[in-house]
């Protein structure tokens, strides 16, 4: 068992030819030039002056230089120098084997971080696209005598919903509150200062309290793809699902809601939906509403929004287009493709999601 553990901690064999490819290349040159050496008897002997034979200058490598004791008196080789040399042409052949093995691993090593290094300003392209934009929040009436937000330590960003009033309200995690009530708010005192005044003066005359924040702007995402609203460790939620939901609907302008994935639908209407979108050329997303680790509730936040237990339910711009009958009405009719393509250009709309 502990060999098997052994066995398993260890790196792949893949990663451990790739970093040894390096060394051995430079073994498989020691081991040249030494077997050479050998072959030859005395270092001593090696020391003398070389001379390039014609004959042999087309057979040996600049690592193999021929002493000139190797020679008889007419310029030919010697039997016991051509010996010598056939004896250490294993070595060297085996020695040259490996270094072009080397030579390989190492050139697709290179073609794979080519590759990673294509796609990497790609990516980072569309990181540098991330842009933030003031946003207006405006609340008639505290939530419960509170803003139904928390606010991170040290910082004027919002961290967590803690009413479930307050995404309806426009709060969303992440915020970054920058103005109360006209007045800037350069720090987290300064924020809790000019939200104590905001709601005095709330109680005292009935005032809305007016808010500006920093919200990220994230770039439009054509990819397709499974989404999971948990990360699976289970516990209470600081967001109730539904309002996870309609900010899904809100960050991405198609959603498909089905009973499954993409790959493995569990009914025929949901494998018709998953079909239908996989032949158009648009991005969604798509969410198992039948996985309770990584989507508990979602099942049920989904017949509130759309009003039906039916599965699947497909979300456009923010809005519903319906259940798997709706998709395929639509789509027979070719009004389906107009809707996606169309959605895909356009910001979903908040209001729609609400």
């Amino acid at each position: 068992m502990a060999d098997m553990l052994r066995l398993h901690s260890s790196p792949p064999l893949r990663h451990q030819w790739r970093r040894s490819a390096v060394p051995i290349a430079a073994a498989s040159t020691l081991v040249a030039q030494l077997a050479v050496f050998a072959n030859h008897g005395s270092f001593a002997a090696w020391r003398q002056p070389a001379v390039q034979h014609p004959t042999l200058a087309a057979e040996t490598s600049s690592l193999v230089r021929v002493p000139q004791h190797l020679f008889s008196p007419t310029g030919r080789p010697a039997p016991a120098a051509v010996g010598s040399l056939c004896s250490a042409l294993p070595a060297v052949v085996v020695a040259a084997a490996i270094g072009a093995a080397a030579a390989l691993a190492n050139s697709a090593h290179a073609r794979r971080r080519a590759r990673r290094a294509a796609a990497t300003p790609g990516a980072a392209a569309e990181k540098e696209e991330t842009k933030a934009e003031l946003v207006a929040v405006s609340m008639d009436a505290p939530l419960d005598g509170r803003l139904g937000v928390a606010i991170q330590e040290g910082r004027r960003t919002i961290s967590s919903l803690k009413h479930e009033g307050a995404f309806a309200a426009g709060w969303r995690i992440g915020d970054v509150i920058v103005e109360v009530n006209g007045q800037a708010t350069d720090d987290n005192e300064a924020v809790k200062a000019a939200v104590k005044a905001a709601l005095d003066t709330h109680a005292a005359d009935g005032s809305p309290l007016n808010f500006v924040v920093r919200r990220l702007v994230r770039p439009k995402d054509t990819t397709r793809g499974m989404l999971r609203m948990t990360p699976g460790a289970g516990g209470a939620l600081t967001v109730p699902m539904l309002d996870l939901v309609k900010q899904l609907l809100v960050d991405f302008p198609i959603v498909l809601f089905l009973d499954g994935t993409v790959r493995l639908p569990n009914g025929n209407l949901s494998a018709l939906a998953a079909r239908i979108l996989a032949n158009a050329d648009v991005g969604f997303k798509a969410i198992d509403c039948s996985d309770e680790r990584y989507n508990p509730g979602v099942r049920e936040a989904v017949e509130a929004l759309a009003g039906e237990y039916a599965l699947p339910q497909l979300y456009v711009g923010g809005q519903r287009i319906g259940n798997g009958y709706d998709i395929d009405a639509l789509e027979k009719e070719g009004k389906l493709m107009v809707r996606l393509e169309l959605a895909e250009q356009m910001a979903p709309n908040p209001a729609a999601c609400a």
